[in-house]
């Protein structure tokens, strides 16, 4: 079960929170960097699904498209009670590590590894190179990919919070090559560090 259970509406970010039951977690994020006023609502285009053991929820900036975005906010979370001992690298390896490889090539993949402990670790994740991406989703030659990420496991749940960016691309030594500002990724660091999981009160 994944219910989304609150969300305030304040000017800046950092203090949009929101919370979602994701299985056997409660999650606390923050809101996207392109927020700024308003009903946080209107200020992007949602996409959210479930089947099961497995929840996406997605955010891009209002105006793009799901197939050709350059900005995204995401929360996934799976369920993985027949895999009660499964660790945190092998979850990284079989849900982030391969299908990057696929998409981007070894050669093109450069991590940086913000924070790490037994139950949950941030990466700063750059693909420099999508040639072997989906194109119906915007992935192709020439298009490189940023994304902060975070994941947590708790019990036998794993919640991914991250942001991405997509642009041309990129030499991943030259961040003024980089799909966003530097700035920017630093301003989304130090947001997603935010982010956090604690029990829930409800099972799935």
């Amino acid at each position: 079960m994944v219910a989304l259970l609150a969300g305030a509406a304040t000017a800046q970010p950092e203090k949009l929170n929101h919370t979602l039951n994701v299985y056997e977690a409660i999650v606390t994020y923050p809101g996207p960097i392109w927020y700024e006023s308003g009903n946080p609502i209107d200020a992007s285009e949602h996409y959210r699904w479930q089947n099961g053991p497995e929840f996406v929820i997605e955010q891009i900036p209002k105006g793009q498209k799901f197939e050709t975005w350059t900005s995204m906010y995401a929360v996934r979370g799976y369920y993985l009670a027949a895999r009660p001992d499964l660790t945190m690298d092998e979850f990284l390896g079989a849900n982030l590590l391969i299908p990057y490889e696929q998409t981007c090539g070894r050669e093109n993949i450069a991590i940086r590894v913000l924070e790490r402990l037994p139950d949950r670790i941030m990466l700063l994740f750059l693909c420099q190179n999508s040639a072997g991406g989906p194109g119906r989703i915007g992935y192709r030659d020439g298009v490189g990919e940023l994304a902060v990420y975070k994941a947590f496991k708790l019990k036998t749940t794993f919640v991914e919070v991250f942001q991405k960016w997509r642009g041309p691309r990129f030499v991943a030594g030259d961040n003024t090559t980089w799909p966003a500002a530097v700035t920017d990724v630093n301003h989304v660091i130090e947001l997603i560090k935010t982010a956090a999981v604690h029990p829930s009160p409800r099972q799935p």
